[in-house]
Formats: C-alpha cells, structure tokens, sequence
C-alpha cells in the first residue's frame, strides 16, 4: 500500500488503537466504505496494519513521516491491568499517563488535524453540574486519573498543534462484543431469567458502538476543520443508569426491583455536535432494543 501521498492516491485517514473496542468499530465501517485508511496498532496481528508504540516520540514522528495522513482519529489508550480479579481503569495513574504520552506525541508530530477521543468522564467533579452539561462545564476538575488526563490531553494538544483538533467527548459505549459493560451484563440476565444488582451508581451515559464511530468518521472527513474545539457527543436524552436497566427489563419483558438505589442523572448539551453535522438523531431506546436483538442471537447459537 501507497502511503507517500503522492497525486495517484490520495493521503489516508490514520487510526490509532485500531484493534480496540472502539478504534475496531470504525476500521470496519471504513472499511466497508472504501475509504482509504492506516491502521494503527501496538502488537501487529494483521498483515495491513502498522506497528508503533506511541509513548516513544521518535517512533510516532517516524509514523506521520511515513503515512502522511491527512487525518487521524486518534483512539489509542493504555489498557488498564486487571489487580486481584478487578480493573479499576480509572484510577490507574500510570496508565492515564501513558495516554497522555501518546497524545502529546501525536500532537507534536502531526501535520494535519486530529481527532481526539476524550470522555464525559471529565465533567464528574462532585456532582456540582446542571443539565444538560455544556462543553466549558468542564472547567471543574475532574476526580478520577482518568478523567484527570483526558482533560489535560484536550488542553495540552490545542497548544502543541496548528493543523486542526476536536476533542469528542464520548458517553460510555455498549454493543457489539462488550461483554463486561453493564448493559450487556443486565440483558443477558434478564433473557436468561438471572437476577440482577447494580454495585455502584456513577454519573453515567451510554452510546452504541457503531454511532460512536460513525461520529468519529464524520469529524476526521470535516473539511473546514476547526483549529480547536471540544464537542460532546451522544444522544440527546437525559441519562441515569437505574433507569435504563429498568429499560432494558421492560423492552426483554422481565420485572427488575431496583430497590431504593438511587443514581445521578445526565444529559449532554449537543448544540455543538449539531453545528459540525455531528449529531445523531437515533435514540437510546431503539438502540437497546437493537442490542438486546443481538444478544438473543448470540445466545441461541
């Protein structure tokens, strides 16, 4: 494959953590849509992808000299280790300052505009938020390590880059093999006639996978790309993880008890994601339903 940028083909789109949960989702769907990618990955598994470890600076500045992308979507992200049967990801400093290593390296070396995966998690300072939360409610500072870099990645970028950058803010994502997401946990319980418990209660909001990357492609293709921004990304409803489980029983046709837990709501304002032709318009309900549909066929076979 051609990847000097030459008149015959023309500059690729770049995709870093490409065989992740996320970054996989979009090289499918570029893939399906011809459109003209590099994959990059940490431990190369397929014949088409590219190798680089994007905490070494020489390396990532040897990628970009080498592709010449005229875009990248940047998903890469330490993977947090499991300790005593348990990943706390969040709170994992040492991988959230491996992330933000990549990050930065990225942004040193790159000669066209960047789109960075950031999180929602960065607006989780305490509860002192109103919705529906706007980009600049973020000015709070955000708790968990994770959350912590993502925001310093955002602010630390903008100052490193002068081809372009937009910061996506994702909600949490469900669907296609995410297992261990509490979605797919509180599905599979119910059409198989378990009983159910939600642990814990954060500030939470979900997306499908497949949306997810939707978005991402269509803001890595924005022609007039802006030189910094941040956009929340999801679906324009109020959120609360209670609810949605009680969502997921209703539309199964199962009876869930929640108790007396109670769980934060969340809604994200999306004024800016329609701006950039960013929105999405599907629903919550209708992707579960959609999800849930998936599940009972894997469980069948």
């Amino acid at each position: 494959m051609d990847y000097l940028g030459n008149d015959l083909v023309d500059s690729p789109i770049l995709v870093t953590g490409a065989s992740g949960y996320l970054g996989g989702c979009i090289v499918r769907q570029l893939t399906l849509n011809k459109t003209f990618f590099v994959s990059v990955v940490s431990n190369k598994i397929k014949e088409n992808e590219e190798v680089c470890d994007l905490t070494n600076q020489k390396e990532t500045m040897e990628l970009l000299q080498k592709i010449k992308p005229k875009s990248i979507i940047h998903c890469a992200a330490a993977v947090p280790k499991e300790l005593n049967g348990s990943v706390n990801g969040y709170q994992d400093i040492n991988a959230a300052e491996k992330s933000l290593t990549m990050a930065l390296n990225l942004a040193k070396a790159a000669k066209c505009p960047i789109v960075f995966l950031s999180s929602m998690a960065v607006y989780d300072n305490g509860g002192s938020l109103k919705n529906p939360v706007r980009e600049e409610d973020a000015k709070y500072t955000p708790k968990s390590s994770y959350a912590v870099s993502k925001y310093n990645a955002e602010i630390k970028m903008s100052k490193l880059t002068s081809y372009g950058l937009i910061c996506l803010r994702l909600p949490g994502l469900f669907g296609g093999c995410r297992e261990s997401g509490v979605l797919y946990k509180a599905s599979r319980a119910f059409i198989l006639g378990h009983d159910f418990k939600i642990l814990n209660t954060p500030m939470w909001a979900a997306m499908h996978v497949d949306d997810a990357a939707s978005v991402c492609i269509k803001a890595a293709e924005i022609l007039k790309f802006p030189k910094y921004d941040v956009v929340n990304i999801g679906y324009d409803e109020k959120f609360n993880i209670v609810t949605a489980v009680e969502l997921i029983s209703k539309i199964i046709g199962s009876y869930w008890d929640s108790g007396f837990i109670k769980a934060p709501n969340f809604q994200m304002n999306l004024e800016k994601s329609k701006k950039y032709m960013l929105y999405n318009n599907m629903t919550f309900k209708t992707r579960l339903q959609s999800f849930i549909k998936d599940i009972k066929k894997d469980l069948i076979l």
